[in-house]
C-alpha cells in the first residue's frame, strides 16, 4: 500500500509540473511587463524543476524497494539485481531517463533565467515554457515511468538488459543528459536577440558561449564513455559503428563546436550565430527522436513503437519553423556581416557541413523505406569517405590558422614529417603504395599538433583553445595510428589444441565457471605466445537466466602500445571461435577525450567566473 502511495505521489509531482508550466505559459501572455514575467518564470522554473526532482527520486525509491508493480520497475529490474544498478536503473529505462533529462533541462531553464536577471538581460520565456511544457507533457501522456500492472503486482522482475549491466552505464549517459539538455538554453539566448537592446548582444554571446561550453564538456565526456562502453561490451573490437544513435550524439557535438567557433570571432556575425544555434538545438532534437522513438534500429534504441515521435516530430517542425521566421529578422537588423579572423570562419562553416553530412547519412534510410518500401542500411564507408575531404580541410585549416608566426609552418611541416617516419618505421613492416594517403593524414596531424604547440608558446593568446585544438589533433593521431597498424585475427580453436595466427601461437586454458549476483559465466581463458612474452586473457560467456540471454565478455589486456583485445563465442561443436584483436593506443583514446571534456567544462566555469 505504501508503495502505492509513493508512485502516486510521483504521478502527481509530474502532473503539478506540467500545470504548473501551462498556466504559466497562459498567464505570461496576459501579463504586459516582460521583467514581471521572467521574475514569475524564474519561480516556475524553480518548483517544476523541484517536481519532477521529487517525482525522480520516487522512481528511484521504487527501483531500490522492488516495487514490481510500477511497469517501468518491473521490465528493468530484479531482485538479483546489483544495488549499484538498482541505484541508477532509471538510466536503463526510456520512461526514467527521460524524466531524468526533463528534470537537468528544467534545471538548466531556471539557472538561465536566474543569469539572465543577474544579467539584466530579457530571456524569451514563451518558446522556453513551450518547450518545456512540451517535454513534460510527452513525459506524462507517452513516457509515463508510474504506470501500474493491475490488478495484482508481479512477484519478480524482467531484469535490466545484460548490454546495460556495466559499470560505464552509470557515467555514460548522465554526461550526455546534462550535454544534451543545456543546449536549450543557446537557442532560446539567440531567439532573446529581438527582444533585447543593441548593447546588450555581447552579454548575450558571452553566455551564449558559456553554455556552448558547458555543453559540448559534458557531450565529450558522455560521447567518450559510450565509445568505452561499446568497445568493452559489444564485442565487436571497435569503439565507433556509425550506428543511427552514435550519430544522434555526434550532430549536436560538432553543431555545438560550430556555434562555439562562431561566439569566438573578434566581430560576430549575429545572422551566422542564430543559424548555428538554430540548427545545434535542431539536430538535438533530431537525435532525441531518433533514440525514443525507435523509427531506425540500433543497438541504443530506447522505443520500438514509432508512434511516440509523432510529438517530437510536431516539435522540430515547429522549432524549425520558429527559426526560420526569427531569422528573417536578424537579416533584416544585422549590421556586422564581415569577419577578421578567416580561420575560425572556415572552421565554422566546415563543420557544419560535416553536421549536414552525417545528418544526412543518418536519415537518408528512414526516406528511402518511406518512398521505396525497402530497407536501406547507410554504412561506414559512405561517413568515411564523404567526411575525409572536411577532415582534411580541417586539419589544414588548423595548420595555417597561426600562419604569421615567422618559420613556425616550417618547423612543424618537418617536425611532422620527421614524426610520421618515426611511427611507420615502428609500427609497420615496411613501406608501400597504399600507404600513401594514411602517411599524408598522419604528416597533416602532426604538422598542426606541433603548430598549435608553437602558437600556445610564442603568442600566449587563448591558450585554451590552442591545448582544445592540441588534443583533437593528438586524438585524430592515434585514431589514424589505430585504425592503420590495427591487426585482427579471427580463428576456430579447440581444447588441447595450439593453432597458429602469424606469429602467434593461440591455445584455450581450463574452463571455469563463477556465479554472479544474476548471472553464471563461464570463463575460457585464451592464452596468446609469441617468442618473447605468453599473455593470458579471461574472455566469459554470461548466462543470465532471468531475462533468458547469452552475453560475451570481452576481454582487454592494456600495455603501454595498446590493447590485446579478445572475445569468444562458442560454436555447436566443442570449439570456439576467438576472435584477437591488437588495437594500437587504445587507452590513449578515453584519456585524450576525457581531457577535452575537462577542458570544455572548466573554460565554462571560468566564463562564469569572470563575467560575475
Amino acid at each position: 500500500m505504501i508503495l502505492i502511495i509513493l508512485s502516486e505521489l510521483g504521478r502527481l509531482s509530474l502532473i503539478a509540473a506540467t500545470s504548473l508550466l501551462l498556466s504559466h505559459g497562459v498567464s505570461r501572455q496576459r501579463i504586459p511587463s516582460r521583467a514581471i514575467t521572467n521574475g514569475i518564470a524564474m519561480g516556475t522554473y524553480k518548483h517544476a524543476s523541484r517536481l519532477c526532482f521529487t517525482a525522480l527520486s520516487i522512481l528511484t525509491l521504487g527501483f531500490l524497494l522492488n516495487d514490481y508493480g510500477l511497469r517501468t520497475v518491473w521490465l528493468n529490474s530484479h531482485t538479483e539485481l546489483p544495488l549499484m544498478f538498482k541505484m541508477t536503473n532509471v538510466l536503463g529505462s526510456p520512461q526514467g531517463s527521460w524524466l531524468l533529462w526533463t528534470t537537468l533541462t528544467m534545471s538548466a531553464a531556471y539557472h538561465a533565467m536566474r543569469q539572465a536577471k543577474k544579467d539584466d538581460v530579457n530571456l524569451d520565456g514563451t518558446i522556453l515554457t513551450a518547450i518545456l511544457a512540451i517535454f513534460c507533457l510527452y513525459g506524462l501522456f507517452l513516457a509515463n515511468p508510474f504506470t501500474r500492472l493491475l490488478p495484482i503486482a508481479p512477484d519478480n522482475g524482467v531484469d535490466l538488459n545484460p548490454l546495460l549491466q556495466d559499470p560505464a552505464f552509470l557515467i555514460h549517459p548522465p554526461c550526455l543528459y546534462l550535454g544534451t539538455s543545456a543546449l536549450l538554453v543557446p537557442y532560446t539566448l539567440v531567439m532573446s536577440l529581438r527582444i533585447n537592446h543593441a548593447s546588450k548582444h555581447e552579454t548575450i554571446v558571452l553566455r551564449i558561449k558559456q553554455w556552448s561550453l558547458w555543453s559540448w564538456g559534458w557531450l565529450t565526456l558522455g560521447i567518450t564513455l559510450g565509445s568505452w562502453w561499446a568497445y568493452r561490451e559489444l564485442g565487436w573490437g571497435g569503439w565507433w559503428f556509425w550506428d543511427p544513435v552514435e550519430n544522434a550524439a555526434l550532430m549536436p557535438w560538432l553543431a555545438v563546436t560550430a556555434l562555439i567557433h562562431a561566439c569566438m570571432h573578434r566581430s560576430v556575425n549575429i545572422y551566422w550565430l542564430s543559424i548555428t544555434a538554430s540548427l545545434t538545438y535542431i539536430t538535438n532534437l533530431l537525435g532525441i527522436l531518433i533514440t525514443r522513438s525507435g523509427i531506425l534500429v540500433s543497438v541504443h534504441s530506447f522505443a520500438i513503437d514509432t508512434h511516440k515521435g509523432f510529438l517530437l516530430l510536431l516539435l522540430i517542425i515547429g522549432l524549425t519553423g520558429y527559426s526560420i521566421w526569427h531569422q528573417r529578422y536578424i537579416w533584416t537588423t544585422n549590421t556586422t556581416k564581415r569577419h577578421t579572423n578567416h580561420g575560425l570562419i572556415r572552421q565554422h562553416h566546415i563543420l557544419l557541413a560535416m553536421t549536414i553530412v552525417i545528418a544526412v547519412g543518418t536519415m537518408y534510410p528512414l526516406i528511402a523505406q518511406s518512398l521505396t518500401q525497402s530497407k536501406m542500411v547507410v554504412g561506414s564507408g559512405y561517413y568515411e569517405q564523404a567526411l575525409m575531404p572536411f577532415n582534411l580541410l580541417l586539419i589544414w585549416s588548423l595548420h595555417r590558422q597561426h600562419r604569421q608566426i615567422r618559420y613556425s609552418q616550417s618547423f612543424a611541416i618537418a617536425t611532422g614529417l620527421i614524426t610520421t617516419f618515426c611511427i611507420h618505421t615502428i609500427a609497420a613492416a615496411g613501406w608501400q603504395m597504399s600507404q600513401i594517403p594514411h602517411l599524408v593524414v598522419l604528416a597533416l596531424l602532426s604538422g598542426s599538433f606541433y603548430m598549435q604547440i608553437i602558437s600556445y608558446t610564442v603568442t600566449r593568446k587563448q591558450q585554451t583553445m590552442h591545448i582544445a585544438h592540441g588534443l583533437l589533433l593528438l586524438l585524430g593521431i592515434a585514431i589514424s595510428c589505430n585504425i592503420h597498424y590495427e591487426k585482427i585475427g579471427i580463428n576456430d580453436v579447440s581444447k588441447d589444441q595450439e593453432i597458429k595466427m602469424g606469429p602467434l601461437g593461440i591455445s584455450l586454458g581450463p574452463t571455469s565457471l563463477q556465479q554472479g549476483p544474476n548471472y553464471v559465466a563461464e570463463i575460457i581463458p585464451v592464452v596468446i605466445r609469441s617468442k618473447e612474452h605468453t599473455i593470458t586473457t579471461q574472455p566469459e560467456i554470461r548466462y543470465y537466466t532471468h531475462r533468458a540471454m547469452i552475453k560475451s565478455v570481452t576481454a582487454i589486456k592494456s600495455l603501454w602500445i595498446g590493447d590485446v583485445y579478445t572475445s569468444i563465442m562458442k560454436n555447436q561443436d566443442t570449439s570456439v571461435t576467438a576472435r584477437i584483436y591488437f588495437k594500437p593506443l587504445q587507452w590513449l583514446f578515453w584519456i585524450l577525450g576525457c581531457a577535452l571534456g575537462i577542458v570544455g567544462l572548466s573554460n565554462a566555469l571560468q566564463i562564469n567566473t569572470r563575467h560575475d
